[in-house]
């Protein structure tokens, strides 16, 4: 018995291995670093370098860092990757040379939760920040910001906080706590329209937890909450006190925002709430600018932290200094009295002529040093810094603490030293490394109101008092470090300067400051002693178990402690009892584990076990398969190179599901085309099922639905225009668009994938919606941009991890679910299409794929099925003409003899600006179809047909033409011989046709060439066996899933005479005639073979040719670009930027 049971504790701890070992490679894989990533510290996995940080000086942890790795070195912060920047150059460089890049702020579980939903100044991108950041900084202006008026309000402010230091009568004081409320009470007439008496409890409890707030940002606890935000919101700690605070912070605000709204005036505009309010009345009513309440009171609360902390902290930095320094505070109150005197309080005006005392203002920002590191900052896109490769959307933290002591900046920059901001002859020079209120487009907007502040408030002090501190008493510099870097808290006496003898003799009577002062205001934590537990006897058992467990490891002291524990009054036979039923259960679970694990092992292995002659393949392991043997960058390389230790025929299993893999255009041509009904189906994809939720869509749907579907898609891509004359014009007047969208970089470097992306969809986008996009349409782009990240992360470890064990990712964070969000953005923008068309929509004349599927359904009755008309509909009599393109006309004919011939001159009567793609219908409404459920004719469907349509319609032809343009700067001979037989055979008065393609041998031979060698769909879709079969003498069972290779047919060496090089030879004969080759498979094969294939050959052909008859294209000189590409569920180029020189001026 004992034996059995410690066997099944093995199995727990076998499982609870794999899951760990799972799990830490799941991380590594979410975590690898691309190359020339920068150097960085190791992180340990799940947690990263959290733990290694300095809680209390992280800026000197970073700083040292940056000694070890170079400026630009990587962090990791629990699940976030970060990138440091340090000194000044190298801060620089990302925050003004590359502003535009590094302008938007990282997703932060902290920010998110303090301000939801892209709120306030500080955590906003985009539109809203720009948009409120210009709407505050000119609402501050019309305030008085760096105006008289608010010289004037910082003036009364000064002459109260000396009347309130006055009143202390020379007593030492904490400074603190007026000068935040001081400080404060400017920002407070800006926002709030007036200031706050240093007597008013409820304001004075706002500020405290200001600091609090501040502190708190700074410590090991928000580190954690962003590091862990779902454990750590279940969790008790100082971190909860921060939300707490914020939102007491916010209902104070919240209640001002009500007071305003009781007496507003929209013709009186008092302060800053009012002319927001005003502004959500009568502005814009875009809600993307975010003009609401919520915002209104996100932004108050910003500006009134930014407005607050961060002068009155440089304030008692400057106390510090100069009590530290008392020198330089008799030079400054020298130049205030030569300057200023005593008989007038200071003003802007003097700041010319105090050139020290501004150099000392300086200085103290600089060692003060408040924001020892800038807020994070974020890679817009891919790029480099330092030299290193910064992904797009990289967290990116500046080091201010690297600039403001820059040792190739500053004389002596540990040194307090006013002279590094005087020259030779003691005038103020302004120092590029001074960057106390960072830099590029996310500086200061308070910048000029807090020098404002900084010179008259410190000028108005020191002239007014003389500061010093009990004898013995040592200021420290160190500070304490939360979100920004405040004084150790001090005490000083302000002496009034024509009584400071008289008051010094009375002070030096006053005692030392009391104990609990000298020792500091943060009390021990309870925690940092050993706990003392005291339990019932009933339940003391149980966590003396636990410390006997681990102190001691053998079962026999387990017992004599046991024993010895519960030996005691009455409780003696019930504890004893449950002693007994302890220890048989520590023994038992050992047992039981193993035995499940057992289980599992023989589970695993009866349903992945391999029949009789089943293709050979790599050795599997339990659970996992090959899935971790998978090179993640380029897969279809190494199946390939599978395929000659395997044969032709192998197998794989990745997670769950076994694989079969065919190589080389034989055996994929006998599986696609002689067994094209036994390999027609998709198998299951836990991707595919959340995705597109049951039996849908024209890619991933099988049996009756996919067949309708796809009959009927097909049939209704030709009444709109597809393989006929006036689709070719859709095309050529979006070539146009391409051209003037190219025209407008003026020969500058660029990135083509925008543009040729927006070319290439407005296609589809037509035959689907029956409209195209302009080119900066926000929400075309972002529809754009989910294509390319579902592209991408398709064919990444995240979303093999998935398909693997759905069951585990579906939990975990990653990669893998930006794929669902993505594919959920772009459902939701089909969803608002598919509204609009129902809106709109009119049965008798359907003017895209839509419209047609709309009809199809029955959505608006009486209407007539079109998928139950005949290919001739169009030849019988009563008909009607409608447009795609263009909605504005519609044309009537009564009868079409030939309707292609009719529709050809019907769209040429019109200009190009307004080419209509036509069908027609009949007339009759006196039909009504009945579609079977399995049909898949209804809503969701068309949803998931459109968004296949949309998806394929784009990318294949964009990542085409992106290879083309790469290929052809490649090798510039090759361009040079495309641009001859275009200007031979078109000239440059026209454009081309497809009437000219018979006549272009040469350049249709290049653009087959580069679909072939670009590759772009290396690995098909699966496919799933019908029935058991045989492929190459092998066993096939019913239910396997085939994956075809199209690398191993594009590149068959017993196909292609030079398989490894760009031949445009490959598809011309002797003659230099081109033709075609069977080998050619990029659109696959089969019954499944792309049903855009006809319109995809169009797009190339028209686009290409219109490309490379107006420019010459070249790149950056030095740059070799890069044949490799990003491997997804296509094959794209990596990122590069060209030159589009016109051909002809």
């Amino acid at each position: 018995m004992l034996n059995i049971l410690q066997l099944v504790s093995l199995d727990l701890k076998s499982i609870l291995l794999f899951f760990v070992v799972f799990l830490v490679i799941a991380d590594y894989f979410k975590h690898r670093k691309p190359p020339n990533y920068p150097p960085g510290p190791f992180p340990l996995p799940f947690v990263g370098n959290v733990f290694s940080i300095d809680a209390k000086q992280p800026h000197i942890y970073f700083t040292k860092l940056a000694e070890v790795y170079g400026d630009i070195f990587s962090f990791r912060v629990g699940r976030d990757q970060a990138v440091f920047a340090s000194g000044y150059k190298m801060v620089k460089e990302a925050l003004v040379v590359q502003a535009e890049n590094f302008v938007d702020r990282p997703y932060s579980p902290l920010g998110e939760r303090l301000y939801p939903g892209n709120a306030g100044l500080f955590f906003s991108n985009g539109h809203r920040w720009r948009r409120h950041r210009r709407f505050t900084l000119t609402t501050l202006r019309n305030f008085g910001l760096g105006k008289k008026m608010m010289e004037n309000a910082i003036c009364e402010e000064v002459r109260y906080l000396q009347e309130e230091i006055e009143t202390l009568k020379g007593d030492p004081f904490d400074p603190r706590t007026l000068f935040n409320n001081a400080v404060s009470n400017i920002i407070c007439q800006m926002v709030f329209g007036r200031r706050y008496d240093y007597s008013d409890h409820t304001f004075q409890k706002i500020l405290q937890l200001l600091n609090e707030v501040i502190y708190l940002e700074g410590t090991i606890w928000a580190q954690l909450y962003e590091a862990f935000p779902t454990i750590m919101k279940y969790m008790p700690g100082k971190h909860n006190i921060i939300f707490s605070h914020y939102e007491r912070v916010c209902d104070f605000i919240r209640n001002e925002v009500e007071r305003h709204k009781d007496n507003f005036d929209p013709n009186n505009n008092r302060d800053y709430i009012d002319a927001y309010i005003t502004e959500m009345q009568t502005g814009s009513c875009d809600p993307t600018d975010g003009f609401n309440e919520s915002n209104l009171i996100f932004n108050s609360l910003d500006l009134f932290l930014a407005g607050t902390e961060t002068t009155s902290t440089t304030l008692l930095w400057a106390l510090v200094l100069l009590i530290k320094h008392p020198e330089v505070q008799d030079k400054v109150q020298s130049e205030i009295d030569s300057v200023i005197g005593q008989s007038r309080q200071p003003s802007m005006a003097d700041k010319a002529s105090m050139p020290y005392t501004e150099a000392v203002i300086h200085e103290i920002q600089r060692l003060g040093n408040i924001v020892p590191l800038n807020a994070l900052r974020m890679a817009e896109k891919d790029t480099t810094l330092g030299g290193f490769f910064i992904p797009k959307g990289t967290a990116l933290m500046t080091n201010l603490t690297t600039v403001m002591f820059d040792k190739t900046e500053w004389e002596t920059p540990e040194e307090f030293n006013p002279g590094h901001f005087l020259d030779s002859e003691g005038k103020f020079r302004r120092r590029d490394a001074f960057m106390p209120f960072s830099a590029g487009k996310r500086v200061c907007l308070g910048e000029q109101l807090a020098r404002m502040e900084l010179f008259l408030f410190f000028v108005g002090l020191f002239q007014k008092f003389r500061f010093s501190v009990q004898d013995g008493v040592e200021l420290s510099l160190e500070g304490d470090v939360g979100a920004t870097r405040t004084p150790i808290p001090f005490k000083v006496f302000a002496h009034t300067r024509k009584d400071i003898f008289n008051v010094h003799n009375k002070t030096t009577k006053i005692g030392a400051p009391c104990e609990c002062w000298a020792h500091g205001l943060i009390p021990a934590s309870p925690l940092s002693g050993a706990p003392a537990y005291q339990t019932k006897a009933t339940k003391s058992w149980t966590l003396t178990l636990y410390y006997a467990r681990t102190a001691e490891g053998n079962h026999h002291t387990l017992f004599n402690i046991l024993h010895t524990q519960t030996n005691s009054g009455a409780h003696k036979k019930r504890n004893i009892s449950a002693m007994q039923l302890l220890l048989l259960a520590e023994l038992g679970w050992q047992g039981l584990l193993l035995f499940v694990l057992f289980l599992l092992l023989i589970a695993d292995y009866l349903k992945n076990r391999k029949p009789h002659n089943y293709p050979p393949g790599p050795f599997s392991l339990p659970f996992l398969g090959n899935i971790f043997n998978m090179d993640a960058k380029e897969p279809h390389i190494y199946l390939t190179k599978l395929a000659k230790v395997y044969g032709n025929v192998f197998g794989l299993r990745l997670g769950r599901d076994n694989i079969v893999f065919l190589n080389g255009y034989r055996i994929i041509r006998e599986a696609l085309v002689v067994q094209g009904d036994n390999f027609v189906d998709r198998p299951y994809s836990p991707t595919v099922a959340r995705v597109y939720a049951g039996n849908r869509g024209l890619f991933f749907s099988n049996g009756q639905t996919w067949k309708k579907q796809r009959r009927f898609s097909v049939s209704m891509l030709r009444h709109f225009g597809q393989g006929k004359r006036t689709l070719e014009l859709a095309i050529l007047q979006e070539c146009r668009n391409l051209l003037a969208e190219m025209d407008t970089q003026k020969g500058d470097a660029f990135d083509p994938t925008y543009s040729i992306n927006s070319a290439v969809s407005n296609i589809i986008c037509q035959l689907e919606f029956g409209h195209r996009f302009e080119y900066s349409d926000e929400t075309f782009q972002r529809m754009l941009h989910c294509l390319s990240q579902i592209v991408h992360l398709e064919g990444s470890i995240w979303h093999q991890l998935y398909e693997a064990f759905p069951s585990v990712m579906k939990h975990l964070p990653g990669r893998h679910n930006d794929i669902f969000s993505s594919y959920s953005h772009i459902r939701g923008f089909l969803r608002d299409e598919l509204e609009r068309h129902k809106e709109n929509l009119d049965p008798a004349n359907p003017r895209d794929y839509m419209d047609a599927f709309l009809v199809e359904i029955g959505e608006v009755r009486p209407t007539v099925s079109l998928l139950s008309q005949p290919r001739d509909v169009f030849a019988g009599s009563s008909t009607r003409w409608f447009p795609v393109f263009d909605n504005s006309r519609t044309l009537r004919q009564e009868h079409a003899e030939s309707q292609q011939d009719v529709m050809a001159s019907k769209v040429q009567s019109h200009s190009c600006a307004q080419v209509q793609v036509l069908a027609c219908l009949p007339c009759r409404s006196d039909c009504q179809r009945t579609h079977d459920p399995n049909d898949g004719f209804e809503e969701t469907n068309l949803v998931m047909n459109s968004l296949d349509l949309f998806m394929a319609g784009t990318e294949t032809t964009t990542i085409t033409l992106r290879w083309a343009l790469l290929y052809l700067i490649k090798y510039p001979h090759i361009q040079e011989k495309v641009h001859a037989e275009i200007d031979l055979v078109i000239g440059q008065s026209r454009q081309p046709s497809m009437d000219d393609r018979p006549n272009m041998p040469y350049t249709d031979a290049v653009i087959h060439e580069v679909q072939r060698l670009g590759n772009i769909v290396p690995l098909n879709g699966l496919r799933m066996a019908a029935k058991d079969t045989t492929l190459e003498g092998y066993l096939i069972p019913k239910g396997t899933a085939l994956m075809p290779i199209l690398t191993s047919v594009l590149y068959d060496q017993s196909e292609w005479e030079t398989p490894e090089q760009f031949n445009p030879g490959h598809f011309l004969d002797s003659e230099g005639k081109f033709r075609r080759r069977d080998a050619f498979l990029p659109f696959s094969t089969g019954k499944r073979i792309c049903s855009g294939e006809q319109l995809a050959r169009m797009e190339l052909f028209l686009f290409t040719v219109s490309l490379l008859q107006k420019f010459w294209f070249s790149t950056l000189e030095g740059v070799e670009l890069s044949l490799d590409g990003i491997v997804g569920s296509a094959r794209i180029p990596y990122p590069f930027k060209i030159y589009a020189h016109p051909r002809y001026q």
